[in-house]
Formats: structure tokens, sequence, C-alpha cells
């Protein structure tokens, strides 16, 4: 578990930050579009981003990150709520 997920928010611009912590929070792509008059697919988009800044934040490659490791199990999941899980278990961590 990481223990840096402030750290790393801080490091967001404000709009992202904003985004990333309601997504952290366990809302649905569809009212985090709707908050942030974004569409649907933009939020996947930004999700995606989230967790290549993520990889990035702790040096790591994303071809090196070990399938078993929480973000590439976020990357490689079809599930649109896999990164709000992994979002709010970072944000415990805090």
């Amino acid at each position: 578990m990481r223990i840096d997920f402030s750290e790393w928010l801080d490091q967001l611009p404000e709009r992202r930050r904003h985004i990333a912590e309601a997504l952290g929070s366990g809302d649905t792509t569809g009212s985090v579009a709707m908050r942030f008059n974004i569409s649907p697919g933009r939020v996947s988009q930004i999700r995606r981003e989230l967790n290549d800044n993520w990889i990035a934040f702790h040096g790591e490659d994303r071809e090196e990150v070990d399938a078993d490791s929480e973000a590439q199990q976020v990357c490689l999941s079809a599930d649109t709520g896999a990164i709000n899980r992994s979002l709010a278990v970072l944000s415990e961590a805090v």
C-alpha cells in the first residue's frame, strides 16, 4: 500500500485533483461527467490518465509494472469502478 496519496493528489492540477477525489470517493462515471460538465467517455480517459500519472509518480514504467500490483490490476480491469476502489483504498492510507 502506498502512503503518499496526498502528495500525488497535491501535484495534480486543481480540476484534475477534484475529479480524482470524486472518483476516489465512489462517484460514478455518469455523476462525475455531469458534475464536471464532461462526457462519460472523457471521464474514462481521465481515469486512465490518472492511473498513468500514479504509475509515473512512483517512477515506474507501465510495461514494467508487475501484473500483480494494484496499479496494473486497475489498468487491466474493464470494470469502470476498479480505479474508484483503488483510489478509495489509497486515500484511506492518508
